[in-house]
């Protein structure tokens, strides 16, 4: 069996506690790697390997990071801003390996993207390679990897039964409050690179 490593990028040491909270109270035995940006965040976080991300922050950069120091690992990558009410890891895999065409299976939070929570198979990341760095900021990053590993042959399986909220993007809105980056502008801007890579009709 694969071992699974479990990574979240952060920033805030308020949001990242939290999910750091949820993480212990579930799945406390999990090999768990923290990727942050700044100094926000304590070097020495009981129980969590700390890997400092790339400066500035850029989300394709960063989450590139976290899926090389991984290794060889299966990875289940988060978002800061969900909380677990439920033991996920053992669920998420079960559905992941369930089928040889699934690529990530996910937590089931209605259209939310499955890197807010999503068990990544290490054959599908080899197999899709890296998030593409020209996306910057917010938006279409995600949307990008998910079209390539669909080319490849693989899909998304959400997963019921796990019991979890997600924030919303808390970290990115909360970046542009204290004047970081436009969420809709770079948005904006990454679904017109987007489209000149995928075309128009592609979501």
């Amino acid at each position: 069996m694969r071992p699974v490593r479990l990574v979240v990028l952060g920033h805030y040491e308020d949001i990242n506690a939290g999910f750091r909270d949820s993480v212990a109270t579930w799945e406390p035995d999990v090999a768990k790697i923290l990727i942050r940006d700044g100094e926000e965040i304590p070097w020495d976080v009981p129980g969590w390997t700390v890997v400092d991300g790339d400066l500035p922050f850029q989300y394709a950069k960063n989450v590139n990071l976290a899926f090389t120091v991984t290794g060889n690992a299966d990875v289940v990558l988060c978002g800061d801003d969900i909380r677990f009410q439920s033991p996920f890891i053992a669920k998420l895999r079960e559905a992941a390996y369930s089928d040889p065409a699934v690529g990530v299976a996910t937590v089931q939070l209605y259209g939310a993207s499955p890197f807010v929570a999503g068990y990544w198979k290490r054959n599908v990341l080899d197999a899709v390679g890296k998030m593409d760095e020209q996306f910057a900021g917010y938006g279409y990053d995600d949307n990008d990897f998910l079209h390539r590993m669909e080319h490849a042959g693989f899909h998304t399986l959400c997963v019921d039964g796990i019991v979890a909220s997600h924030g919303g993007g808390s970290t990115f809105f909360r970046r542009q409050s204290e004047g970081g980056p436009n969420v809709q502008i770079t948005c904006d801007e990454n679904r017109k690179k987007f489209n000149a890579k995928w075309g128009t009709d592609v979501k």
